[in-house]
């Protein structure tokens, strides 16, 4: 990071790092709430928003869906970070708790889940208030609690200068601020933007305090590493505070992550707030009709398994178990026997029901022998075009 990459107001808050000679950290300036997106571009993904809280409103078992969801939204954005795990091993580890023959990421991948969930727990429970400097510590800290490779204490802030890119810190493409400019930095970020208060009749609407509050806690990068993660926890997390479902963006994040990057970047090192926060924008709409469409897609699938095991008494555990699979769609019998309630003989013939209709596919693992709902995982791990299609919503 040189200094004449930065705009001038920038390159007035550097500060040099004293363990590094001739190399400078930047404290970053209090978030710019003249940003705006384009007018139109905001109307169209307050519509989509829109849309998407009617489709949600109108689903059938919302949460089993929202689940799925969150764990596509759990992969993608640790795969932004350079992760491996794909969606059906992080099931499967869900599923079993055993990473045999399991990309090494699955589990923390699978955390990220955990820390989605209690983030919007919290959030249900006391909305925007939930914001805090302790919040924002606890979702770091459920996030990277398994990492073992983290060497530092998880929701602790940083005491050590990091950078990001580059393998020298002369090299870095940002030096985020000096640890000591940590607390007052998310204590603004935090007071202003995420418990944003409108003042007198202006009011910044969500999507836009959200792609400024990722925006700037990247720039801060108050932990050691999960940064990424952490911050794009938040934007869900912003949404679900004003009332909307949980909207997941990392999928087009992830696809053009390189044009996410550079967006930042050109906040980070030149206050082009107006730049990143249409890209956001453009991300949130198209994320907004993707899970319109997935969503959509899944319940067809599971209508679909419902006519495959429509002469099975209602009771069964077979039909029971279609009723969960979408939220569910890898599983093993113990799994089974412990969500449906029911012994393991009753759990067992289920599965195998499944299997015999197509619906569940036995996998070759040695031990604790998983189940997957094949179509499911396809519908979630569908290319972008398809997914571009008219949604299906009623």
């Amino acid at each position: 990071m040189r200094s004449t990459d930065l705009s001038p107001g920038r390159r007035a808050r550097l500060e040099p790092v004293p363990e590094w000679p001739g190399a400078f950290a930047l404290n970053p300036p209090p978030v710019n709430f003249d940003a705006l997106a384009p007018l139109r571009l905001l109307f169209a993904a307050q519509a989509a928003l829109e849309r998407l809280r009617m489709a949600s409103a109108q689903l059938p078992n919302p949460d089993l869906i929202t689940r799925t969801l969150s764990r596509r939204e759990a992969v993608m954005s640790s795969q932004i970070e350079g992760t491996h795990a794909g969606l059906q091993d992080v099931l499967e580890f869900e599923a079993t708790q055993d990473a045999e023959g399991l990309p090494a990421d699955s589990r923390i991948t699978l955390d990220y889940v955990e820390a989605l969930e209690f983030g919007l727990t919290t959030i249900r429970a006391h909305g925007q208030e939930a914001f805090s400097i302790a919040f924002l510590q606890d979702l770091h800290r459920a996030l990277m609690r398994h990492d073992t490779t983290y060497r530092d204490v998880p929701g602790e802030f940083r005491t050590v200068q990091n950078w990001i890119g580059g393998l020298r810190i002369q090299d870095a493409r940002l030096v985020p601020p000096r640890p000591e400019r940590i607390a007052d930095t998310m204590e603004d970020l935090v007071g202003r933007v995420l418990r944003y208060e409108p003042q007198g009749n202006a009011y910044l609407h969500v999507i836009v305090r959200a792609a400024l509050a990722h925006a700037q806690f990247e720039t801060i990068h108050p932990f050691r590493d999960g940064n990424g993660r952490t911050g794009r926890l938040l934007i869900p997390l912003m949404l679900a505070a004003e009332g909307f479902p949980p909207l997941y963006v990392s999928g087009p994040l992830y696809r053009n992550r390189h044009d996410y990057f550079d967006a930042l970047l050109e906040v980070q090192l030149r206050s082009r707030w107006d730049a990143w926060i249409e890209f956001f924008t453009q991300a949130v709409m198209t994320a907004c009709d993707e899970s319109m469409v997935l969503a959509a897609q899944l319940v067809t699938l599971r209508d679909d398994w419902n006519r495959r095991v429509a002469d099975r008494r209602a009771d069964s555990a077979s039909r029971r178990l279609v009723a969960v699979l979408i939220g569910t769609p890898v599983v093993t019998v113990n799994h089974v026997k412990r969500l449906l309630g029911v012994s393991f003989p009753a759990a067992n013939n289920a599965v195998a029901d499944l299997a015999s209709v197509g619906i569940l596919t036995g996998t070759a693992r040695q031990r604790n022998r998983v189940f997957v709902a094949c179509e499911a995982i396809a519908v979630l791990d569908q290319a972008p075009e398809q997914l571009r299609r008219p949604s299906l919503t009623p």
